[in-house]
């Protein structure tokens, strides 16, 4: 059998990137799906949300999924990694390529070429130019639908269509679940000011709108003059902040690849996005971001 699977994985913004990935490679080969066993596995975020924004159905579940899963997990940890190391040698000794993605957010572009037989892709795929030729048809697929908005955010989202609206993102949440974790620290205080002010210099009366996964926080420890904080999506709504932020004129991501999405939605010609110098603290990533965004060093 010749097929290629695009393994899902993580949250809306990490399915986003995947599923561009897929759609870039399956402009060169029809016979390429999308396996969500890793996403209904995880239990961590809201389950497959491109289907419940989205539409997007075209999934396909096999079982070779489960097994590579387990395995790549188990090889990371030495105790099992002759174990392994073995059962994956004799699985690609079938005729089945793993094919685990090289860097964090490196875009290399022999992913994007066809390989023969039955290809299992795992990786997050995290970097605009792989979908570049694409733009505009993935931009048409992520269309939110404003009708499904809460009353409370159709109503704001009036008033950030109505004046120079900028975004300030705040990821926390569960980057702080994990001790050391290469999240951290990146979306100081000091990398938000730079931003704001960056922003105060161009525009004469900016309206701040932040969002957050932790909102308590922000409401303890970020004070900002004409802002609002969007504090009543969550849970299985929380997919509403993505849409009010790519509505706002500019943008002030976080480290997040749900603030990167709606920056990256946002369809204002004039636009300016504020980004951190880095994605990650233990790994470089170089080719996360379009090349018109402000980096903040």
């Amino acid at each position: 059998m010749v097929m290629e699977v695009i393994v899902l994985s993580g949250g809306l913004g990490n399915q986003m990137f995947q599923y561009a990935f897929f759609l870039a490679k399956k402009e060169k080969n029809k016979n390429i799906r999308i396996d969500t066993y890793s996403i209904e596995r995880e239990k961590l975020h809201n389950g497959f949300e491109l289907n419940r924004l989205f539409g997007i159905e075209d999934k396909y579940r096999s079982n070779g999924v489960r097994i590579i899963r387990k395995l790549l997990i188990f090889n990371k940890k030495k105790r099992f990694k002759i174990i392994t190391f073995i059962l994956l040698r004799l699985i690609k000794l079938t005729g089945i390529k793993i094919i685990e993605e090289k860097g964090a957010s490196v875009f290399q572009s022999q992913y994007l070429n066809n390989r023969k037989g039955k290809v299992f892709y795992f990786g997050f795929w995290q970097s605009p130019y792989y979908f570049q030729s694409i733009n505009d048809k993935i931009r048409t697929i992520y269309s939110f639908d404003n009708n499904q908005l809460s009353d409370k955010s159709k109503t704001f989202l009036t008033e950030i269509e109505q004046k120079d609206s900028v975004s300030i993102h705040f990821r926390r949440g569960d980057f702080l679940n994990k001790i050391n974790s290469p999240y951290q620290h990146i979306c100081t205080f000091e990398y938000y000011n730079r931003a704001i002010a960056a922003i105060k210099e161009k525009i004469k009366n900016p309206f701040f709108v932040v969002f957050s996964d932790d909102s308590e926080w922000v409401k303890n420890n970020f004070h900002l003059e004409n802002s609002t904080l969007v504090d009543w999506n969550v849970g299985e709504n929380a997919w509403e902040d993505m849409l009010l932020m790519s509505k706002c004129k500019h943008n002030i991501i976080a480290n997040s690849t749900f603030s990167w999405w709606a920056a990256w939605l946002n369809t204002n010609k004039n636009k300016m996005v504020f980004a951190p110098n880095r994605f990650l603290n233990n790994q470089r990533t170089p080719d996360i971001y379009p090349l018109d965004w402000f980096i903040i060093e």
